[in-house]
């Protein structure tokens, strides 16, 4: 369980961080658009987010109107069997899912902030373990 309180601990910092980015009063057509014009905070972000994590590496990035955050493990934690890794899927779901109000309140701000109607912007979140290069182990979408 404690790779799951890191994983945690790291997605709460950066949606603090992006909340202090802010995109001012431009209108923006997508979140992307706002994530490009904001490209060198964000790298700032996350070289401070990985900064001495031994775990694994965490990266932000927009897709139109959704809001990713790539976390990239360096064990392995979907190498068990099907019944052990849904128990894990299953504990991403309970921890992001009782985080629901933190993602509600920056899917709020960003929309604020950006000029862009609230229910069309997401955060995902994908997790992926060593073996999971190309798919991820675990995503989760979360809206308003």
């Amino acid at each position: 369980m404690k790779k799951f309180t890191k994983v945690f601990a790291m997605m709460m910092a950066l949606v603090m961080m992006v909340l202090a980015v802010g995109c001012g009063a431009k209108k923006y057509t997508t979140v992307e658009d706002w994530y490009k014009d904001n490209t060198k905070e964000f790298a700032e972000i996350e070289k401070q987010l990985n900064e001495g994590q031994t775990d694994g590496k965490m990266s932000i990035y927009c897709e139109e109107n959704v809001i990713v955050y790539k976390l990239e493990m360096n064990e392995n934690i979907f190498d068990g069997d099907a019944e052990t890794n849904e128990l894990i899927k299953t504990t991403f779901d309970s921890m992001f899912e009782a985080q629901k109000d933190t993602y509600t309140s920056l899917i709020d701000s960003v929309a604020e902030e950006c000029k862009i109607d609230a229910s069309k912007i997401s955060v995902r979140i994908d997790v992926f373990d060593s073996t999971t290069t190309t798919d991820a182990g675990y995503s989760i979408s979360l809206t308003k």
